[in-house]
């Protein structure tokens, strides 16, 4: 029979086995809540934007056409491929072959940086909390994810060719000093952590701040002669060679990266370190205090941190335990340091730098709290705030991705159409989408109709939203009606249709949408996709719409596809190689709402334009521009000229804004304030012909608001005075 003391013990053995398996439980349903942030930036990333290379991408594009000639000389190609200080030699090879495999997909590119970015993150949980138990392990999981799929490093990815070369380097700087550290020994984990520096600093500059830690862990290893030395010398070497032979050298019209040496700015080496925990990351380059104040929180709890854990623990605890947290902190430092020495601005990419530091304090914080030496309970106070004020810092400012996004607007529907009409691109559109001054759709466009990639492929779309404020679209209103887009199906979520997400047509009252379409000749498929939304959508067809979408063609009548609301697609094969109109009707007072119209087409690429002549749809020979008592103009300074309406008018009934110019070059800032409070601006480069033309500005673009207009402001941002580009201005109404 069991003794007394036997049942206590087995008793006591099965209560420890029930908390071992609560406490599993509870580290399993943390590891699984982050996936909710991994989720959540997928759904973001893969529903917003389109298909399309981001404008930036053009420096890419020039360098394949160069090396595409048989007689380029691959001794330059390091050369050729680092500028800007950003060696993307391996980058450049991985753009290339996407090209090659997927006609330039982003969406390809996208996917493969999820990828690398999620590997970072299991990477960076392993190597940091290695030597804790599995369940700390599978804790961490979620605040690493919080930090690192949060909205101010993800949104970097909506540049799909940078956010691949990008991440490719964070990984392999983080798997070359983690390979040396779980395998201290082995000769082929040496070769493997010396090619992951090797492949992290060819693929982009930042990640050289790897390699005086490869020394430091080799050092924690027990390494002592030259010898052991060896493979971090290696690759010190074959990274550094590159850029010391580049030093100075001036490729096309870049600098060469001493010229980019600009001295430290604490000030902006403060703003990067904490740019993951401020608001308006994706369009302020410059000082925010948000990010200057979580910046300096972090060094000094950093501080605090350190102070105690090298008062208070074994040197031989810290080296296996701390030292790899504390060599991620050191790493985001220098790296932080480095871009605070060569450039004056602040973009939205280094927030991934930033990660690295917060990531490793989280890690410091760790470290801090399972102390159990004297005054363990304040260390295990203080680092617990520490460790949840950075992540409520992380959850504050991930709550939305629209004020850390800035490439999105490069790939949004309407990019695609500027693109693929690159000949007579308005001129007013290429500020929304192109960032870079002096950069046209063409320089875009060229490459890409040449090698018949991304929008050019075979298998292409066109898209109603995109192709919406050219001329290919008409919209014709009868007393009041309304034509706006949603996202979804609420009338209440009106939005612009330069926004970067997929958004359903609205139709409201008696009005009609005219999309005048070129179906390729030879195509395989043509298909219009197209469905009429919400709960009331069938009462909408049997009444008021009876002919909800019809197509005008070529020697034949109009015809009615009445159940559109049920099949949402439209066969148009029967008329390859046509010119046809596409028209969406409404003649209800109710709101009837198309799902995302588009063509989805798959024929042959297209015959290459040859001797196109840039000619901006959007500028006219010169006309008069008559008085209009509709509204009063007012020079309040020589560089500004303000139109204030005297009638109600929103982008509904605002037909055009039309300027006469001199035939200068120059830089408009057009500024729309709307009675509400609101007001959005726009560029508008003049670089029509050199003779005086009139531009011509359609209503529809100035939809950011649907809000009575007060004011529309034209600014001079050029030499000069702005009488010296403009001399008149002239605002159109639907009457």
């Amino acid at each position: 029979m069991e003794t007394e003391a036997q049942k206590n013990q087995h008793f006591e053995g099965q209560e420890q086995n029930q908390g071992k398996k609560v406490t599993f439980s509870i580290c399993l349903l943390l590891a699984l809540a982050g996936l909710i942030p991994i989720v959540r930036a997928c759904s973001f990333l893969y529903t917003s934007g389109i298909d399309i290379p981001s404008n930036d991408d053009v420096i890419f594009f020039r360098l394949i056409e160069r090396m595409s000639v048989s007689d380029y000389n691959w001794l330059n190609y390091f050369r050729d491929t680092l500028i800007n200080g950003h060696s993307f030699a391996l980058g450049l090879a991985l753009f290339w072959l996407n090209c090659i495999l997927t006609a330039a997909s982003q969406t390809a590119m996208l996917s493969l940086a999820l990828i690398l970015l999620l590997l970072r993150v299991l990477l960076m949980n392993d190597y940091m909390f290695g030597k804790y138990s599995a369940n700390t392990r599978l804790a961490m999981f979620l605040p690493l994810s919080l930090i690192l799929f949060a909205p101010s490093q993800t949104t970097v990815l909506a540049h799909p060719t940078f956010a691949a070369t990008w991440q490719l380097s964070l990984l392999m700087s983080l798997l070359s000093i983690w390979a040396l550290a779980r395998f201290p020994s082995r000769v082929s984990v040496n070769i493997a952590s010396t090619l992951a520096a090797v492949i992290g600093c060819w693929t982009t500059a930042l990640s050289l701040t790897a390699l005086p830690l490869l020394f430091v862990q080799v050092y924690l290893n027990g390494k002592r002669s030259v010898r052991d030395y060896t493979w971090a010398i290696a690759a010190s070497v074959l990274s550094l060679a590159p850029y010391l032979a580049s030093f100075t050298v001036r490729q096309e019209h870049t600098r060469s990266i001493a010229d980019q040496i600009l001295g430290f700015d604490f000030g902006i080496f403060l703003n990067i370190l904490g740019r993951p925990f401020a608001s308006g990351t994706g369009t302020n380059f410059g000082h925010l205090t948000q990010s200057f104040n979580a910046g300096l929180f972090g060094l000094v709890c950093m501080c605090l941190l350190l102070f105690v854990a090298f008062k208070l623990t074994q040197k031989e605890r810290m080296r296996n335990t701390l030292m790899p947290s504390l060599l991620c902190i050191i790493m985001g430092l220098e790296t932080i340091g480095l871009i605070a020495t060569a450039r004056p601005f602040i973009a939205p990419t280094n927030s991934s730098v930033s990660s690295l530091f917060w990531c490793g304090l989280l890690g410091l914080a760790l470290y801090c709290f399972s102390f159990t030496t004297q005054h363990h309970r304040a260390v295990r106070t203080g680092s617990i705030i520490v460790f949840i004020s950075v992540i409520l810092l992380s959850v504050c400012f991930s709550k939305t991705f629209e004020d850390k996004q800035y490439y999105l607007a490069n790939r949004a529907p309407f990019a695609a159409s500027l693109v693929r009409n690159f000949a007579h691109a308005p001129t007013y559109a290429t500020r929304m989408i192109f960032k870079l001054v002096n950069l046209e759709p063409y320089t875009l466009a060229m490459p890409l109709e040449k090698n018949a990639w991304s929008i050019f492929a075979p298998h292409r779309e066109y898209l109603l939203q995109g192709d919406f404020a050219l001329n290919s679209v008409e919209v014709q209103r009868v007393n009041g009606a309304r034509v706006f887009w949603v996202k979804g199906t609420d009338p209440n979520r009106e939005k612009s249709w330069k926004n970067y997400n997929h958004l359903n047509l609205a139709l409201q009252g008696d009005c009609t949408v005219f999309w005048h379409v070129k179906i390729p000749p030879n195509c395989i498929s043509a298909k219009l996709h197209c469905k009429i939304l919400g709960t009331d959508a069938t009462s909408i067809r049997d009444t008021a719409l009876r002919k909800p979408v019809l197509i005008k063609h070529e020697g034949s009548s109009d015809r009615d596809f009445a159940d559109l609301s049920k099949s949402g697609e439209i066969d148009l094969k029967n008329y390859c190689g046509q010119a046809i109109t596409i028209c969406f009707h409404s003649n209800s007072k109710q709101t009837a709402i198309f799902k995302y119209p588009r063509i989805e087409v798959v024929a042959p690429p297209d015959p290459l334009q040859t001797g196109v002549n840039y000619a901006p749809e959007n500028v006219l020979d010169t006309a008069d521009l008559h008085f209009n008592p509709a509204y009063k103009l007012e020079t309040t300074d020589p560089q500004k000229l303000s139109i204030h309406p005297r009638q109600s008018i929103t982008h509904q009934n605002f037909e055009s804004l039309d300027f006469l110019t001199t035939g200068r070059p120059a830089l408009i800032n057009c500024t729309v304030r709307y009675k509400s409070g609101n007001a959005s601006a726009f560029e508008i480069p003049i670089f029509g012909p050199a003779t005086p033309a009139v531009y011509t500005q359609p209503g529809r673009i100035f939809d950011d608001y649907p809000d009575e207009i007060e004011e529309i402001s034209l600014v001079n941002n050029s030499p000069g005075a702005l009488s010296d580009y403009i001399t008149a201005a002239y605002l159109r109404c639907h009457r």
